[in-house]
């Protein structure tokens, strides 16, 4: 930027009576100076980064199976699956409330808060709230959004499809990450709390099993359980898949495998060793890869003698 430049930059920065900066008013004659103010100036005018640009923070086994290596802010992520669904969506609040974030679960009665501070959610930053009045329900979420980072969305909560469309929307401005929990087992009772509110107030319901359109999808499914014995043990680890996808997920989706956690209670990738018996049932290939044959079947429950304390 040239002296004539600069110039024309202090007098427009002089115009106003109160300057955060007041030696901007004034003609600086030393060149090197002069340099350095101005970039102290383009500094302070660069454009914040948008929401979407920024991601919530997810642990390392779970960033590695995701595009981008976690959710953006202000996005929608649903959540589901048959058996594994509650413990992976506790699971990508993990880091973001360890970060200092607030992490509120709504209309999550059967959510086991014991297991998901268990996985490291800090309960000294989550919230859980109990619906009491159906009728305020978009308010509640309204609110919640605007208070907190990082908001599970459970089974009980029922809006419209325009309600829907404007907590998004909310959720998007504040930059706020929205998770849609939705277990297989609960879909059939929350259709039918949707029909009963449809039918009820008149509304245009919106999938209740998983939202439409949003940026990222999770499906959970357990593969096997392990610490459990004949006669001994208790169930200490989950191997589950974990399916990815979403609207707009051009590179990283798939099928990954992720112990849920392990005996040692520890969130993490499982070693190419540990899935010999897998490899047996067809269900992964060498590569440790859930292998297409097993897309759509549910595995046999593994009881395997636990390789470390549980």
């Amino acid at each position: 930027m040239n002296e004539r430049v600069f110039d024309a930059v202090a007098m427009a920065l002089a115009l106003p009576h109160d300057l955060s900066i007041p030696a901007l008013a004034t003609r600086i004659e030393d060149p090197a100076e002069r340099r350095a103010r101005v970039r102290q100036l383009a500094a302070g005018l660069a454009p914040v980064s948008l929401a979407s640009q920024q991601r919530l923070p997810v642990v390392p086994a779970l960033a590695q199976m995701l595009p981008a290596g976690g959710p953006s802010r202000g996005s929608t992520v649903s959540v589901g699956g048959r058996c594994g669904a509650l413990s992976l969506a506790a699971l990508l609040a993990v880091e973001a409330s360890k970060a200092g974030s607030w992490v509120v679960a709504v209309g999550m009665a059967e959510f086991n808060w014991e297991a998901a501070l268990a996985l490291g959610v800090v309960a000294e930053r989550s919230v859980v709230v109990r619906l009491t009045e159906r009728s305020r329900v978009t308010e509640v979420m309204a609110a919640l959004v605007d208070a907190a980072d990082v908001v599970l969305v459970g089974p009980e909560v029922v809006l419209a499809a325009s309600a829907v469309r404007r907590l998004r929307a909310r959720a998007r401005e504040r930059g706020s990450v929205l998770i849609r929990v939705q277990p297989q087992h609960a879909r059939r009772v929350a259709q039918g709390a949707v029909a009963r509110e449809v039918g009820r107030r008149g509304l245009t319901a919106a999938s209740d099993d998983r939202w439409e359109g949003v940026e990222l999808s999770l499906h959970a499914r357990t593969l096997q359980w392990s610490g459990l014995g004949q006669g001994w043990g208790h169930l200490a680890g989950r191997l589950v898949e974990v399916v990815v996808g979403g609207r707009r997920q051009s590179s990283g989706g798939g099928r990954s495998l992720l112990w849920l956690p392990d005996v040692q209670g520890r969130v993490r990738v499982p070693e190419p060793g540990e899935l010999s018996g897998l490899e047996r049932e067809g269900l992964v290939g060498a590569d440790g890869r859930v292998a297409h044959a097993a897309v759509g079947r549910l595995a046999p429950v593994v009881a395997l003698r636990p390789t470390g304390t549980g």
